[in-house]
């Protein structure tokens, strides 16, 4: 579905737009041809005063133009205005109409605050009448731009938008991330795409997470050609759109080498991936291509990229490490100057087609060398400040016409401060020399101490400050990660010491063995003269319940007796297994636990490391090189970086 931003305050959707309470349960619902029907006379369908005195965009048959989905349809209507809306009608009951109207209740609220990524919407439960039945539909704007799916078509030979889409899909992933909300369906049509790849904005808040709905099942898991192949609707939370965001990501980087992947892979659901694909990455055509295609272009981005979806689809959903494309804001202005290579290998370091195929690789590779890195991997130090700033988010902002301007007046103030400060001093002397008793010497020392503070306000100092700071807290990360690693392999042994067994058939066994037949007295099982029945058991050999396993007569037991046997047995064979299934659940869950985390902690390693050789990039920060800077003396270029 395709909306667009409210803009302004005219025109605003108002709060009687939505509906109080949720309507009664209905006996049917509407199919796509009969809201087709309804939405031709939107006087007489729709509710809303605004919406009744809109015309619905036809097209060139005179039929409404809509867009079908896999759970509704969306029309597009223009109003007396000239403003566009997009009028959402559900094509699919609700499970609860009460949980939906609630769901779409907390995710209104979250969208209005969003609205940098999200529109602005109401869902109005009478919304549209069809045969004389109101159901419920969403509102919303028209959004501007085009789809996806859409846009990538159009952009298969301009590599440098589909490489900006990927940085704004970054940043848009790490905008949900921090206000702690997923979209939940990221795909070809609901992210719509403009700015020639700078702004995306998402559509379809069906499957939305928000913290008011921790806890609960999603109402949908997605599109599959875009989702972890294991997510089930149990997989609800924040980090929904990481998987998602990965193969986007992973595509736009090949296309952008090779427009050709587009005829050869992509069918219109999707952009190149498939579930299949998903499902057996190694045998996955598709894989094996993409990997060709960084090796041929020696591509680390998108080797790492690969890497990690790779990584991603032999783990669960909710292991999947973020991407490594740095958001739109922080890349360079030309995506072929690259970010530190050392940054951007990252899974790619680990993965071995990549690494057998490096110079000087393990076994080699019958595909082609890659090409050598960019001469802009090392910065020489005789290249100056400029360009060590290569990828560099920090010593970048020392660039930024901002900063450089906050640093000029921070020295002139400083410059200002060191002369009036000489100043005193000069008065001082001359007052002691004078034998004078009315030299200001509280005034003396307030410029002196003055003067020595603008140090820690130096905004070269103040950006030193923050990547220390991120430094420390990337160092937290992964001592917090490596204690959580000790403690599930203290787990696993705590687990591989309770008794056990080989299989989930022979614990159900050797419980069953070691229940004595008595214990159909003590449980009550069998209805009627219980003493008699065990008598004729303990006769027939039965002495444990295992014996009476696959017996469908006992002489002397009636045949009702043994039909409640029977069924007894099996509730507790389901009791077993379920006991089984508690027992052994840590010892199959801890091993992946473990290795997110060791690939948690190998990421946050990984930016730690990348942030410690951007800080020993910077410039002198020290003291003494501040007061080079105030006298104008010239200072030492910044170390050479390792390459």
């Amino acid at each position: 579905m395709r909306v667009q931003h409210n803009t302004g305050a005219e025109g605003e959707l108002t709060g009687a737009w939505y509906s109080p309470r949720p309507a009664a349960a209905r006996p049917r619902w509407p199919d796509a041809v009969a809201y087709r029907e309804a939405i031709q006379n939107p006087h007489g369908a729709l509710a809303d005063a605004r919406l009744k005195g809109s015309e619905v965009v036809s097209d060139r048959r005179g039929l409404p133009v809509a867009y079908s989905g896999r759970f509704a349809i969306v029309f597009r209507l223009k109003d007396a205005d000239g403003s566009h809306w997009a009028l959402r009608c559900f094509t699919s009951p609700p499970a609860n109409a009460a949980d939906r109207h609630r769901r779409y209740e907390f995710v209104s609220r979250h969208a209005d605050e969003l609205k940098d990524a999200f529109v602005p919407y109401r869902f109005i439960d009478r919304g549209i009448c069809v045969a004389g039945e109101w159901f419920p539909v969403v509102a919303m704007r028209w959004a501007k731009g085009e789809t996806l799916g859409r846009f990538v078509e159009r952009n298969l030979h301009d590599p440098e938008k589909l490489r900006t889409l990927c940085g704004t899909l970054s940043a848009l992933l790490q905008r949900l991330e921090e206000a702690g909300v997923a979209h939940g369906d990221w795909q070809h049509d609901n992210l719509i795409v403009a700015n020639g790849g700078r702004t995306v904005t998402l559509v379809d808040y069906d499957g939305m997470f928000v913290p008011e709905l921790a806890g609960e099942r999603g109402e949908e898991i997605g599109h599959p050609n875009y989702q972890h192949p294991a997510r089930v609707p149990e997989h609800f939370g924040p980090g929904l759109d990481r998987f998602p965001c990965l193969v986007m990501q992973t595509a736009l980087l090949a296309l952008a080498h090779d427009p050709s992947l587009w005829s050869r892979f992509s069918d219109g659901e999707s952009l190149l991936f498939k579930k299949t694909d998903f499902a057996d990455p190694e045998s996955s055509p598709l894989f094996h291509g993409l990997r060709e295609t960084a090796l041929r272009r020696g591509d680390e981005a998108l080797a790492d990229s690969i890497a990690r979806l790779e990584d991603a689809c032999t783990h669960g959903p909710e292991s999947t490490l973020l991407p490594a494309i740095e958001p739109t804001a922080l890349l360079p202005q030309s995506f072929e100057e690259r970010r530190d290579p050392v940054a951007t290998a990252g899974m790619a370091s680990r993965a071995k087609w990549w690494v057998e195929a490096q110079p000087g690789g393990v076994g080699g590779t019958t595909l082609s060398t890659p090409r050598p890195r960019p001469a802009t991997a090392a910065f020489p130090a005789t290249a100056g400040l400029a360009a060590a700033t290569h990828g560099y988010a920090y010593l970048g902002r020392l660039q930024q016409a901002e900063v450089l301007e906050q640093e000029a007046t921070h020295l002139l103030r400083a410059r200002a401060g060191l002369a009036a400060t000489f100043a005193f001093a000069i008065l001082l002397i001359v007052s002691l020399t004078q034998g004078s008793q009315f030299f200001p010497f509280y005034l003396f020392f307030w410029v002196f101490n003055l003067a020595g503070l603008t140090y820690h306000s130096w905004p070269r100092k103040r950006v030193h400050d923050e990547i220390c700071q991120e430094i420390e807290k990337m160092e937290k990360q992964v001592e917090t990660r490596r204690k959580s690693i000790q403690e599930r392999r203290q787990l696993m042994g705590t687990v591989a010491s309770l008794p056990g067994t080989a299989s989930l058939q022979d614990y159900i066994n050797d419980k069953l063995q070691a229940m004595p037949i008595n214990a159909v007295l003590r449980i009550n099982a069998v209805n009627g003269p219980r003493a008699e029945t065990l008598r004729q058991l303990k006769a027939a050999g039965v002495t444990t319940v295992y014996h009476l396993q696959g017996r469908t007569s006992v002489p002397g037991v009636p045949s009702h007796v043994m039909d409640a046997l029977r069924s007894w047995i099996d509730e507790l064979r389901m009791e077993f297994a379920a006991e089984f299934r508690t027992l052994t659940l840590p010892s199959q869950s801890v091993p992946g636990d473990i290795a997110r985390l060791e690939q948690e902690m190998h990421e946050f390693e990984r930016v730690r490391d990348r942030l410690s050789r951007e800080r020993d990039q910077f410039p002198d920060i020290s003291f003494a090189g501040y007061l080079r800077r105030v006298l104008g003396q010239s200072e030492a270029p910044p170390p050479t970086a390792n390459p």
